[in-house]
């Protein structure tokens, strides 16, 4: 694979593009224009589980609206952010929208994660709000209404690509372990499954475990720590044999894929994450 970019690299540049995009729709938005700012929305999982994607949005955002401003904002008017927690929760993303209503934005650049992404853009239809997320990439997040955008790849586009990577690889035989509580995990999953049993791969077992899971043995294990695996059934549980396939989105060599034999163990590919 060529061109590639890091997880950080690919959500921080989409982080600046979602900014641009938010922007779009501030020309029909509540605004006054008699006012001296433009008041744009930007929330995400800024703590918790899944923080680092969420920041990494928001400093995206963030930059681009503090150098527009400097260059002197959108038809001389300054962009006034609203930044809001929602701390990864789908429930709590609601409440931070309906927030960010209420202050009167025009736009809002967010959600980021897919399931809270959802919830949001199911949310928004009702007020026309124009949103767009950097990240969220479960398919039925544009679906809800014309008012939400995105800026990234799609569940089935990353399912489609990581079977073809398993095809190349040679693959014949392959289990799947992923999180059945989010909708970004159980998206890609069923997207490789198809596309690998497209390509004559043979799906031995689909092994499920719940969201916020803290019991786990043998290799659901090491998959619950470090994202969704895809395991040959022909190997050793416990990653003794170096040919289990991995699907890694923090990997910091500039590919989103890797296998097994790449790493002699566990710790050393924990290593070679991408650390936020």
């Amino acid at each position: 694979m060529t061109n590639n970019v890091s997880r950080r690299q690919f959500v921080e540049l989409s982080g600046l593009v979602a900014a641009g995009l938010g922007l779009v729709g501030c020309g029909g938005g509540s605004a006054s224009s008699s006012s001296d700012s433009i008041k744009v929305g930007i929330m995400g999982p800024f703590s918790g589980d899944v923080a680092q994607y969420g920041i990494a949005c928001r400093n995206g955002a963030q930059l681009y609206f503090k150098q527009l401003n400097e260059k002197g904002g959108v038809n001389g008017k300054q962009i006034d952010m609203d930044v809001q927690d929602e701390k990864g929760d789908a429930t709590e993303a609601v409440s931070v929208y309906n927030k960010l209503v209420q202050d009167g934005v025009t736009a809002i650049v967010g959600d980021v994660t897919s399931t809270p992404t959802i919830a949001v853009a199911q949310a928004s239809v009702t007020d026309n709000m124009p949103c767009v997320t950097a990240s969220a990439t479960a398919a039925d997040v544009i679906t809800f209404g014309s008012n939400y955008f995105r800026a990234c790849i799609t569940d089935p586009f990353q399912g489609k690509v990581m079977a073809d990577f398993a095809a190349k690889q040679g693959y014949k035989t392959v289990g799947t372990i992923y999180n059945s509580g989010g909708d970004y995990e159980v998206g890609v999953e069923k997207a490789f499954v198809e596309e690998a049993q497209s390509k004559g791969i043979t799906i031995t077992s689909e092994q499920g475990y719940p969201a916020g899971a803290t019991d786990f043995n043998g290799q659901q294990a090491w998959g619950a720590t470090y994202g969704s695996i895809f395991l040959s059934a022909a190997n050793a549980a416990d990653f003794s044999d170096a040919n289990n396939i991995v699907y890694g989105h923090h990997l910091n060599n500039g590919s989103m894929f890797a296998a097994i034999a790449d790493f002699e163990n566990a710790d050393q590919f924990n290593a070679h994450r991408t650390a936020y």
